[in-house]
């Protein structure tokens, strides 16, 4: 399968889907369960809710898609984008797939300002502990992991607080020392 990475607003400020296309891709999480995974500290229950939720993280929210069809097959944002970092956020749809995940961590390394200097220089994560899937994907992304806080993420499912685990990656910019950021394995 041959995807590619779809921002959800272009360069021109305009959104590249229409609600319905985002109404697949809120099926499908609904369909695979994944909905209290990816939000786990609540507040998502509807389409409604999701369709607010993406117009306001526009600006940073981007989509793998098979390049034939045009289907959903992930998505990810970007949150407290801030002085070369950001924290992500990422949903696989179908299962985990490598070449998404290059895609993504390609797409964010190749975000620039106005100015040409780079948006994030690096990405920040805290995954609740009791997500081991999640966990394992930022491993094979190249994410480093720091440790756990305590009881950090609230669980709003289940009503109950478990350890984020903080992580993080950093680009290796060619012309900072670095020949490129490292490939996914």
């Amino acid at each position: 399968m041959s995807v590619s990475i779809l921002p959800l607003v272009n360069a021109g400020g305009q959104r590249t889907v229409s609600d319905a296309w985002l109404a697949e891709v809120w099926w499908r999480i609904v369909g695979e369960g994944k909905v209290e995974a990816v939000f786990y500290s609540g507040g998502m229950a509807s389409l409604e809710e999701f369709l607010r939720f993406v117009a306001a993280n526009g600006r940073h929210m981007v989509f793998s898609v098979e390049r034939v069809s045009g289907r959903p097959w992930g998505f990810a944002w970007l949150t407290n984008v801030h002085d070369g970092s950001g924290f992500l956020h990422y949903c696989s749809l179908g299962g985990f797939g490598r070449e998404q995940a290059r895609l993504l961590m390609s797409h964010w390394e190749g975000l620039c300002e106005a100015d040409g200097s780079p948006t994030v220089e690096r990405l920040l994560g805290i995954t609740p502990e009791a997500n081991p899937a999640a966990l394992r994907v930022l491993g094979i992304m190249g994410f480093t992991t720091l440790g756990t806080i305590p009881g950090y993420c609230r669980l709003a499912h289940s009503g109950r607080r478990c350890g984020g685990v903080i992580s993080f990656f950093e680009f290796r910019r060619a012309g900072h020392g670095e020949a490129g950021s490292p490939p996914l394995p």
